[in-house]
């Protein structure tokens, strides 16, 4: 099976939004792998963070790969069901898992609350 690239922006509009109507502020890719039914994610990076967004202040940065979304580990998640995790509302806080850099760093846990989208 193939692998693919998804990019995935973490706004409020669109179906790949991450946020309802609440908003994020980061562009990620979705590498995959699977027929186009059964889609499922390998790896997910940021690819950046908007100046001043919730992301930006909970210190993601571009090249953290998300690891997990409220504990849930995402290598192997149907890539819906990745989205699905993430409609967020204004207000509504997600957990991330995260690492910077190489596999032989140290995971952390960031917590980011989705804000409404000037």
């Amino acid at each position: 099976m193939k692998n693919f690239l998804v990019g995935v922006t973490l706004i409020a509009t669109g179906s790949a939004a991450f946020a309802s109507d609440g908003w994020l502020g980061l562009r990620s890719s979705i590498e995959a792998s699977g027929s186009i039914f059964d889609r499922k994610i390998e790896k997910v990076l940021i690819e950046s963070t908007t100046s001043g967004s919730p992301a930006e202040r909970a210190g993601l940065k571009q090249g953290d790969t998300i690891l997990a979304i409220y504990g849930r580990e995402v290598r192997g998640a149907k890539a819906s069901e990745l989205a699905q995790q993430l409609q967020l509302q204004a207000g509504q806080q997600v957990t991330l898992t995260v690492r910077r850099g190489s596999d032989d760093n140290e995971a952390r846990q960031i917590v980011i609350t989705a804000v409404e989208k000037k």
